[in-house]
């Protein structure tokens, strides 16, 4: 199958009507367009990006009646000026004319002496159909990345009198939230921000109905379903939530995480009231989380849903505290440590080969609600360098407008010795440079000491990556609720007392 790379700045003079229509032809596999957005990377404007994401809009919905679209997004593809494209994936060409139409609309945005006026009225019209919902569902990332542009830029851009009108039509905007474009395509009204967090606002009988039942809205599991564009539903469960002097944190079978600030959580909040007409004034501020009545998270871990009378707020990548954190905060908590120990099952880890410890970390991240197992990759081979192996693999687009990001799985199988220490991996950095990655989890069969979790956290925070790991205790719990795995790689035998 042959496909078809574009640029569509260049478009107008790379070809004439016959070649281009030629070339459309003669295609038997995808056609991939990319826009250039020359506005990220070289302004602070939220303004002016979303004119960018606008007009890279427009095109795709200019073009969509003529063929099938598979795919927009924003990727980071360096190229003289431009750091930033939208990418179109077409299929299915339906009329030639596409040919047609794709010309005349790049001599019109003509990215070199900027956009005639009529391409750029026609674009700005095209607004009313994104904020409407009325497009192709596979625009969703585009035109929800240029909604959130623009509900933030308009407040960069206008005086405080308009800003007041603004922000009484549409009051989530003086939280930095703004409601989702596809509200429309879910049939109910949900909000989101930069910060991955999603307001769900809830009718006061569902509220009682949820408690009274203690289950989740069923509206979460849908939601996420539409959104990461799964199949099967994300399941829900209860969890613990515990405060201690220093820490706060929550936990289920599938370990201990960190929970969210209460900045992060009183702005949700604060926004859930405002859009009830519960409270008039932004200035009140919600200091405390006692009157959140359930917590839930999803099986995996990713995902993280607190409930109030107002909303469901759902959180987004979860993130794992180390066991040894853990365990000093449970001290004065008596018997509660013992939750650290997964099960009475022992799992003979002598068993098992560099290769099967590689199968079974893929294994395990193919479970996992944070990637996208259609992108997963094997790197480099078994006990090379320090004794590790590499699985490279993008995340899942929770939210439309989330960036694509790429993680370094390294698995490290220990043959000797009780822990992995900060001495053991020593090519973490250049693993990172290598691929590029914007995440690295580490797994390993063994516990993770303190120097490794050091480490990691300071890579991770020189460098603004995302770290993980599954040490012992995470890859046992996730052992015990997969006995189809378990019994696959493992040997299993009760614990002896």
């Amino acid at each position: 199958m042959s496909r078809i790379s574009l640029n569509f700045a260049t478009l107008i003079n790379d070809y004439s009507l016959k070649q281009l229509k030629d070339l459309i032809s003669k295609a038997d596999g995808e056609i991939s367009i990319d826009i250039p957005l020359d506005s990220i990377g070289f302004t602070q404007s939220h303004y002016e990006i979303s004119i960018d994401l606008l007009f890279a809009f427009y095109i795709a919905d200019s073009i969509s009646s003529y063929c099938k679209i598979t795919s927009a997004s924003t990727i980071y593809k360096p190229s003289r000026n431009v750091t930033y494209w939208v990418n179109i994936k077409l299929q299915q060409i339906l009329e030639k004319n596409v040919a047609g139409v794709l010309l005349e609309l790049s001599k019109n945005f003509d990215y070199e002496n900027g956009s005639t006026d009529e391409f750029k009225q026609a674009a700005f019209d095209s607004y009313d159909k994104l904020k409407s919902g009325q497009f192709s569902r596979q625009l969703a990332n585009i035109a929800e990345d240029c909604e959130g542009n623009y509900s933030i830029g308009q407040l960069e851009i206008y005086d405080e009198e308009e800003i007041k009108e603004i922000c009484e039509k549409n009051p989530e905007q003086m939280f930095g939230f703004w409601k989702s474009v596809q509200s429309n395509f879910f049939g109910k009204n949900f909000y989101v921000d930069f910060d991955s967090t999603i307001i769900l606002p809830r009718k006061k009988n569902e509220y009682c109905e949820s408690r009274e039942k203690k289950t989740i809205n069923p509206d979460i599991p849908n939601l996420l379903q539409m959104l990461i564009e799964r199949d099967e539903l994300i399941h829900f469960f209860p969890v613990t939530y515990i405060q201690t002097n220093n820490l706060k944190f929550i936990f289920n079978k599938s370990g201990f995480f960190e929970f969210p600030s209460e900045n992060c959580i009183a702005n949700a909040r604060n926004c859930a009231q405002i859009l009830q007409n519960e409270i008039p004034s932004p200035k009140f501020c919600y200091t405390y989380i006692e009157d959140i009545s359930e917590f839930y998270l999803s099986e995996s871990g990713e995902f993280l849903v607190l409930c109030d009378n107002l909303a469901d707020y759902l959180f987004f990548n979860m993130k794992k505290m180390p066991r040894e954190t853990i365990e000093k905060s449970l001290n004065f908590i008596g018997g509660a440590v013992e939750l650290l120990k997964p099960s009475d099952i022992e799992i003979d880890w002598k068993g098992i080969s560099d290769e099967k410890f590689e199968e079974l970390c893929y294994a395990i991240i193919s479970q996992s609600e944070k990637y996208d197992i259609e992108k997963i990759q094997r790197m480099g081979k078994a006990r090379s360098r320090d004794g590790g192996r590499d699985l490279i693999v993008e995340s899942r687009k929770f939210l439309s407008y989330s960036p694509t990001k790429t993680h370094i799985i390294q698995c490290k199988l220990i043959t000797t010795g009780i822990s992995l220490t900060g001495k053991k991996v020593t090519d973490i950095v250049d693993t990172i440079e290598r691929y590029g990655a914007t995440g690295y989890c580490i797994m390993t069969n063994v516990v993770i000491d303190s120097t490794l979790y050091d480490k990691l956290n300071d890579i991770g925070k020189r460098r603004n990556i995302e770290i993980d790991s599954w040490s012992k205790d995470e890859i046992e719990w996730f052992l015990l609720r997969r006995p189809d795995i378990r019994k696959k790689y493992f040997r299993t035998s009760r614990r002896r007392n």
